[in-house]
């Protein structure tokens, strides 16, 4: 169900992708076109070899990573996690960096935090 939604959605971004495109919107096509995209098994041997090869230590998850980067963070044994979403936060990450670009930009939410946020104290006093 998962694996189907995602083609589903890579689909979808992908033609988003083509009309944005179309419309010369150059920035708009590059966002879609890269949500259009499926990690490949070369593409994660090429991954594992270069973070071998400069002695970064790393894990390769056997399923969805969420719970695993969980404990890792609550553990100490990360400082923060990132993610293409949230999904870690219920989990119990005190950090998430998540929609980082290809030049490094995301946003960042600190768990801590979260209460003040305007929109969670408006829905939980509403």
């Amino acid at each position: 169900m998962t694996d189907q939604k995602r083609r589903e959605d890579r689909r979808l971004a992908y033609e988003k992708g083509c009309l944005c495109e179309q419309k010369g919107d150059v920035s708009g096509a590059r966002k879609y076109y890269a949500r259009c995209l499926s990690v490949t098994l070369e593409m994660r041997k090429v991954l594992v070899e270069a973070l071998k090869e400069v002695g970064v230590n790393f894990m390769v998850s056997p399923y969805e990573a969420d719970a695993q980067l969980a404990y890792f963070a609550q553990n100490a044994l990360v400082d923060v996690v990132i993610s293409e979403d949230g999904d870690t936060l219920p989990y119990g990450c005190a950090r998430v960096f998540f929609k980082m670009d290809n030049c490094g930009r995301g946003e960042e939410i600190q768990q801590q935090f979260i209460g003040n946020c305007q929109e969670v104290r408006e829905r939980s006093a509403g």
